[in-house]
């Protein structure tokens, strides 16, 4: 079986991890369980020996898992991996420390696809208390101004995300950003579909679970972290760069 085929309707689900071994079993139970069965899943692991190996031990043909050599972080990790699917590939991104929890998930999201939707993003649950940092969007504003709701779980068409000009996930100095990586994907093709008119979904079933208590990721890298805070402030800040302004700062 090829890893990468051509069937547009699969759901192509993308798993960058790190340090998240331990959480591949519950996150793979998860996908397998779920009503809607017609999905592939790309797990990639950023330079993790013990990650990549609980990846590969998952007993479905579904399942490919990649290992980096050297680190890259998510957001490059996740683009390389889109790059390689079909462009009118359904992606649906899952970080490796989390997982779904709605049996239903794939099946809702499937649907909002059918329903000529570009972006999807569903409501979801935290591991260590009550909150969901998701929302619907109101699209006749700019994305960059709008309070951050695009979050868990974040599924788009694979062609909108590459109309993004790779500038859009870099620092001016062409470096991928190393965090800030779901508003960094995000803001970019949501900016485009507000501009072209496409249609967005907010599924407000929880169907993800955000493991901020397991995270994987070490508490200076992560949300509440000063580097976080910084990208963030600098992607929205900067704006979306279309060809245009990428090349007049090349």
């Amino acid at each position: 079986m090829k890893p990468f085929d051509e069937q547009s309707k699969i759901i192509n689900i993308v798993v960058p991890c790190r340090n998240a071994p331990d959480n591949m079993p519950a996150l793979a139970e998860s996908l397998i369980n779920q009503d809607h069965q017609d999905w592939k899943c790309y797990i990639v692991s950023d330079n993790c020996e013990s990650t990549y190996k609980a990846a590969s031990q998952i007993q479905d043909p579904r399942f490919f898992a990649f290992k980096n050599h050297e680190r890259q972080f998510a957001l490059k990790n996740i683009y390389n991996t889109c790059a390689g699917l079909p462009t009118d590939a359904r992606i649906a991104i899952i970080d490796g420390d989390d997982r779904l929890c709605n049996n239903k998930a794939l099946e809702l999201v499937n649907q909002a696809f059918n329903e000529g939707n570009q972006i999807v993003w569903t409501a979801n649950k935290w591991d260590d208390r009550d909150e969901n940092s998701s929302g619907p969007i109101n699209m006749r504003a700019d994305p960059y101004d709008h309070p951050w709701v695009t979050s868990h779980m974040r599924c788009f068409k694979n062609d909108l995300l590459m109309q993004v000009p790779v500038a859009n996930f870099q620092d001016n100095k062409g470096h991928w950003f190393p965090r800030g990586y779901d508003q960094a994907l995000m803001l970019p093709m949501l900016h485009l579909a507000s501009k072209e008119g496409y249609k967005v979904k907010y599924i407000d079933e929880v169907c993800y679970l955000y493991c901020h208590k397991g995270s994987s990721t070490p508490k200076v890298e992560h949300t509440d972290g000063i580097l976080e805070a910084s990208i963030v402030a600098t992607i929205r800040d900067r704006g979306y760069l279309d060809s245009t302004t990428c090349k007049a700062e090349g």
